[in-house]
């Protein structure tokens, strides 16, 4: 049996390392298992990934480029779907990390035979691809379904799938299993509304149309036993995946973290950095950027070995967080500004570069 657990990586330099390191420390073996490590990379405009393919810990990792037109989470699950044969799909996250040794067996032991897929459930009804094993067989039955059942580059949703709008050609061209959005015909009715269907066109999460076309062909699946920590309603910090009966009513640092569970998701990971990418207008965002920043510090002081950390500075001085500008040709003053206010708070998190 082959799985492929999948890193779908933006413009981090510490998150991505901090999940490979862990991966080094608790690799995922189970038994008739191979496992093939392959981090997708999201953002041609960002040198980050330089913190994986110029250190150490990218041996034994495959580092590829995503295909597709529209580079993001979502499209980088759909283009290992396209490029590699595997039994199972590992979706994973540069802010999730492994926590013992017998961790993939955990999850493999709990998919049933007619599961699509084992992991968190989401707040928006539906397994979320952020920690979760899928069945590869049942992956490529939507990519068909995909091409031969959606063809056209229209989003239908409403409370009968009666309103359209036309997508952007990139966009259409991206669509496959996770990255799904368009909608179902006018007139389908599913065995579960989607929570996105009535709030107008696009409104998918991740794989959250994969959950639907799934459960309306009669899979089924498996929600881990978890347990996520909030700083406030809707704030989630960790998400902690079995078991979890014993841990602490507070957030946890990377140490105290060392099996108290499988997995965890952290959250906040890539979001952090958006300011690296465009001006942060989300209230939300803006209010979190400097915790999840601090946080990101410590757990890559915590987590990745000594010399790999200071390889790791060298290359940001000599390269930075641009290749170019997102969007642009050039590095713009207001890049270098969002770079120093990110390192600024790496600072407050115990990192100077």
């Amino acid at each position: 049996m082959k799985i492929v657990l999948v890193i779908p990586h933006s413009h981090s330099w510490f998150w991505t390392q901090s999940c490979v390191a862990a991966l080094a420390k608790y690799p995922p073996i189970a038994s008739g298992v191979t496992v093939e490590i392959v981090i997708v990379n999201n953002s041609p405009w960002s040198p980050a990934i330089r913190g994986i393919t110029d250190t150490r810990l990218g041996e034994g990792v495959t580092v590829i480029d995503n295909h597709k037109p529209e580079k993001y989470h979502a499209s980088a699950l759909d283009c290992i779907i396209e490029k590699f044969d595997f039994d199972h799909l590992f979706a994973w996250e540069t802010d999730v990390l492994p926590l013992r040794p017998d961790w993939l067996t955990w999850f493999m032991d709990q998919m049933r035979p007619n599961d699509y897929a084992v992991g968190h459930w989401h707040h928006e009804q539906f397994i979320n691809p952020s920690c979760t094993l899928y069945r590869g067989s049942v992956l490529r039955k939507m990519v068909e379904w995909c091409k031969e059942n959606n063809l056209d580059d229209l989003q239908y949703w409403g409370g009968g799938f009666e309103k359209t709008q036309r997508m952007a050609r990139n966009q259409f061209l991206s669509m496959g299993p996770f990255a799904e959005k368009r909608g179902w015909p006018e007139g389908t009715k599913l065995r579960n509304q989607p929570t996105g269907q009535t709030k107008g066109p696009g409104w998918y999460e991740p794989g959250q149309a994969l959950y639907h076309w799934a459960n309306d062909k009669g899979y089924t699946h498996t929600v881990c036993p978890t347990m996520t920590r909030h700083q406030r309603p809707g704030m989630p910090t960790q998400t902690f995946y079995g078991p979890v009966a014993d841990i602490p009513d507070r957030d946890l640092e990377y140490a105290e973290m060392q099996g108290a569970a499988r997995t965890v998701h952290l959250w906040g990971g890539t979001r952090a950095l958006d300011v690296l990418k465009h001006k942060v207008e989300c209230q939300f965002v803006a209010t979190y950027t400097p915790f999840w920043l601090e946080r990101e510090a410590r757990f890559w002081r915590d987590s990745v070995p000594a010399d790999v950390q200071a390889i790791t500075l060298d290359l940001i001085r000599k390269y930075g967080w641009h290749t170019t500008g997102c969007g642009t040709p050039e590095v713009t003053e207001r890049d270098w500004y969002a770079a120093k206010f990110i390192q600024g708070h790496y600072a407050k998190g115990g990192v100077v570069i």
